[in-house]
């Protein structure tokens, strides 16, 4: 018997250095990539109903989405080489505060900064959060919708002055397969909460998953703005989410140990989106993703090495395929 718990012992070891090596070399991909840290708010200047897809398009909304902090004007020159525009908001006086006007999108850049940081790059691992305001056009009291995602682009670079030439979006209906792939997996990776929250140990905590319904805001009567603040987190491994605070494992945990809520709604999500989370993963393997016993020694399974396996290999393809991205938010008025 003690043998037998030396073995699995060794076996947990060299597994978890493995994912080690792996998430190292993504890493360093990635950063060659994608060197993107800091989060700005990012306006579309709206002044036509344009049936572009990169422009949001104007609809008659009875509030309007503010936040603070303006794209630098070399990414407005970097996505004014796209065939669309994205400009500033409307200013808010001397103040670098913005407003959308009619528009129902808004846009937050990562911006290039700091190369080495692999604690909040963006990244395996990386976290961050949008804040933002709902301001109402009227005193009455209204129910605001909003759905977060991804938007996912390629850039052309000149030989031999490594200037950009162009920004091109990958979407369904344009990209190589390798390209959209990695679109559909940074989609499934990349998940919203309303909550974070500290441990014991000093490790992020999160609840309130924010699925593809998005969330409904509360805007009460008397015309005054709505704060709200949105945390978004790239799982550095798949294992996460089934983590509890007294493993001593690679990663830490997701959520917190009674949290079953949150972890009901991530396996429903996971069943529901395994294309978008895992490489060569079947979906008869993703069935038994219910069967992982939280309550067990469950880091050793067979079925979790399996399925981080797949998460790591899906992160390899964002890496190695995608330069720019947006965190955007739609909103609509509540039916």
């Amino acid at each position: 018997m003690e043998e037998k718990k030396q073995k699995n012992k060794k076996n947990k070891l060299i597994g978890t250095k493995k994912m080690s090596v792996i998430k190292i070399v993504l890493i360093l991909l990635i950063i060659a990539v994608v060197l993107i840290i800091a989060i700005l708010a990012w306006f579309t200047m709206n002044q036509d109903s344009d049936v572009n897809d990169m422009n949001a398009s104007s609809v008659d909304l009875p509030f309007e989405i503010q936040s603070t902090g303006a794209a630098p004007s070399e990414y407005q020159e970097l996505f004014g080489k796209m065939d669309s525009g994205y400009g500033l908001g409307t200013r808010q006086g001397e103040t670098d505060t913005y407003r959308t006007g009619e528009s129902s999108q808004i846009w937050w850049m990562l911006d290039e900064n700091d190369q080495s940081s692999y604690s909040t790059g963006f990244q395996p691992g990386s976290s961050g959060e949008l804040n933002f305001e709902i301001v109402p056009k009227s005193n009455g009291a209204q129910k605001v919708n909003c759905k977060f995602g991804i938007r996912t682009f390629i850039s052309t670079v000149n030989a031999q002055t490594d200037a950009v030439e162009s920004i091109t979006e990958i979407n369904d209906n344009y990209g190589t397969i390798n390209q959209k792939n990695a679109k559909q997996f940074i989609d499934g990776h990349l998940l919203f909460f309303l909550n974070k929250d500290v441990d014991a140990n000093g490790h992020a905590i999160y609840s309130g998953l924010v699925d593809s319904d998005g969330i409904d805001i509360d805007v009460p009567a008397g015309g005054m703005s709505k704060e709200v603040t949105i945390y978004w987190k790239w799982i550095n491994t798949f294992d996460q989410i089934f983590l509890k605070t007294s493993d001593t494992y690679y990663d830490y945990p997701l959520i917190a140990d009674g949290n079953s809520d949150d972890r009901d709604k991530l396996i429903e999500y996971i069943r529901e989106n395994y294309e978008k989370l895992f490489l060569d993963i079947e979906e008869e393997t993703i069935v038994s993703v219910e069967s992982i016993d939280y309550d067990s020694d469950h880091t050793d399974t067979a079925l979790l090495n399996n399925l981080n396996d797949g998460y790591n290999a899906a992160d390899q393809i964002i890496g190695m395929n995608l330069n720019y991205f947006l965190i955007e938010m739609t909103a609509s008025v509540c039916s």
